[in-house]
């Protein structure tokens, strides 16, 4: 008898760890994988009553095929499909008899039937309706409607209202297979700006943080265009930083600053209240250096801004630091490193300050390379350049360079700066390649116009400027097009008047520097053509 139950139990004991171990072992990836598809089966879920739809134009869409084997790859690729033309798409896999069955439960797209707003008080839902840009009785596309209802957020934040939260659900009619959009709106506080209080500041330093903040006090004169005086919870930390780098660059280092939203008497307004503890008033002690060899101490001690017994601020040790740099980098020493270490002077706001100097080695020039110039020739960008190759390294120069690019107004960026050679053997590793990387924008400009007056009665005017001319592209015009008439860094203006009595055309041009050299050369041309009178008789 106590053999046959010990028996029974050790049945069910096994039993169970065996079926504890089935069920720790889920279907992977690799349980499906080039098995053979079985049956596909697709399933509306949300049909309307009586209407009918075609299933096949669901498994149309699939690469994955009945008989073929089963790729988790290629039915990735179909739900994202799937995804694409359907509201919603659920896969299910198993596995039957060694074969893939699928089933593909499939939402299809509803039609909105209407679009309801909940909960704004103070935008007006005409605005806001021209904001979501969607219409009942278009087929709901979750994606594009999240896109669309995103930008209505955005609205509210933009009009100041940084407190407004939005959502939407979806009301499904079974019936008809439409759907009504219900969006609810809590608007909270509107950020318009009435005042912006300081406490603890001067009123030159209140004077001087009121233009370095972002968020602006807000006035109905020029809101509307500006944008300005409306909040943005974002801006927030911004000025805040911006207040504590004012403060510590004034010598108050220990500076805290707390920002709070007050509500204001006016409806729809809040006031900004900024507070500071400043704290004790921090000055320079000492101010030494060492590692300068190149130049004298009073060489470098000339460009310091951070001096004995001034007023601490951390932008006058990194003004300090560049200025060192730029000494150096003058002289062709680009790769000079400078340190600073400050201490604080025991019981005392002071701060003893050392720089040190790593003067490195003496760079010249190598070569001049261009970079994203598609149209610009080359000889125009390095007519503007002061670097020659050969020479010796001048950092001045480099900027000056960035500064000139910039300012022809060819280039919508523009970035110079020094490389290591791809000569070293030629050449040796004390040069540096210069690579100056641009890219272009448009250049041309292109006016119509029109207008009454009393001699021509009513006329217009065509108008073309293109500030990056090349003559030499007329002769290849026919093979390159209009674009060829682009890049030589040559100015252009044509215009042409056409009235009932006159029609005045005028052509200039002005390349400034012919044949790569400093003249100027151009001219201008003009005519007026002046139409005959015409009268007529008439018998009376």
């Amino acid at each position: 008898m106590n053999n046959k139950l010990l028996l029974c139990l050790s049945l069910v004991l096994s039993s169970g760890l065996a079926s504890k171990t089935v069920a720790q072992e889920p279907p992977t990836i690799q349980t499906y994988e080039n098995r053979r598809v079985g049956k596909i089966e697709v399933k509306i879920e949300n049909l309307p009553e009586g209407s009918s739809f075609d299933k096949q134009t669901v498994v149309a869409k699939l690469r994955t095929r009945q008989g073929d084997p089963f790729s988790q790859y290629i039915f990735d690729q179909d739900l994202k499909q799937l995804a694409g033309d359907y509201d919603r798409v659920v896969p299910q896999i198993q596995i039957d008899e060694g074969q893939v069955d699928i089933i593909l439960k499939v939402w299809l797209r509803p039609i909105i039937n209407k679009i309801e707003w909940k909960g704004n008080q103070y935008i007006k839902q005409r605005i806001l309706k021209k904001e979501l840009d969607i219409k009942p009785g278009t087929i709901f596309n979750r994606t594009e409607f999240n896109k669309s209802f995103n930008k209505v957020k955005e609205y509210y934040i933009k009009k100041g209202y940084f407190e407004s939260e939005l959502s939407y659900r979806l009301v499904p009619d079974a019936k008809t297979g439409e759907v009504d959009v219900i969006i609810t709106i809590s608007e909270g506080r509107a950020g318009k700006v009435n005042d912006i209080v300081f406490h603890g500041f001067t009123k030159q330093e209140e004077s001087d943080i009121i233009h370095k903040l972002y968020t602006k006090k807000h006035s109905a004169l020029t809101s509307w265009f500006t944008g300005k005086g409306r909040f943005i919870e974002e801006a927030l930390e911004q000025d805040r930083l911006t207040i504590f780098d004012y403060l510590q660059n004034e010598g108050y280092a220990d500076a805290r600053i707390q920002i709070q939203l007050l509500e204001s008497s006016s409806k729809g307004k809040i006031i900004i209240d900024i507070s500071a503890e400043k704290g004790a008033l921090y000055h320079f002690g000492q101010v030494s250096f060492d590692g300068n060899i190149l130049f004298t101490d009073e060489e470098v001690e000339r460009i310091f801004t951070a001096r004995p017994s001034g007023t601490y601020s951390p932008e006058k040790l990194q003004k300090t630091t560049e200025a060192i740099k730029d000494l150096y980098g003058r002289k062709g020493f680009i790769d000079t490193s400078v340190t600073h270490e400050t201490q604080l002077v025991q019981n005392a706001p002071v701060y003893n300050v050392h720089f040190h100097v790593d003067e490195g080695r003496e760079y010249r020039i190598g070569m001049i390379r261009i970079i994203g110039n598609v149209q610009t020739e080359d000889r125009v960008i390095l007519r503007e350049s002061l670097l020659v190759p050969g020479e010796t390294f001048d950092s001045l120069k480099l900027k000056v360079t960035q500064a000139r690019l910039e300012n022809i107004g060819y280039f919508k960026t523009v970035n110079v700066y020094a490389v290591r050679t791809q000569d070293d053997l030629s050449l040796g590793d004390n040069y540096r390649d210069i690579y100056i990387e641009v890219e272009e924008q448009q250049t041309g400009n292109i006016s119509l116009s029109g207008g009454f007056s009393s001699a021509d009665n009513i006329f217009g005017a065509l108008d073309l400027q293109e500030k990056n001319f090349n003559y030499r592209g007329l002769s290849r015009i026919g093979s390159q097009g209009l674009s060829g008439l682009r890049g030589g860094g040559e100015f252009l203006h044509m215009r042409a008047t056409f009235g009932s009595r006159n029609q005045n055309y005028m052509v200039s041009w002005l390349t400034p520097y012919f044949l790569d050299s400093l003249w100027r050369l151009g001219f201008e041309l003009s005519a007026t053509v002046k139409n005959e009178l015409q009268s007529k008789d008439y018998n009376i």
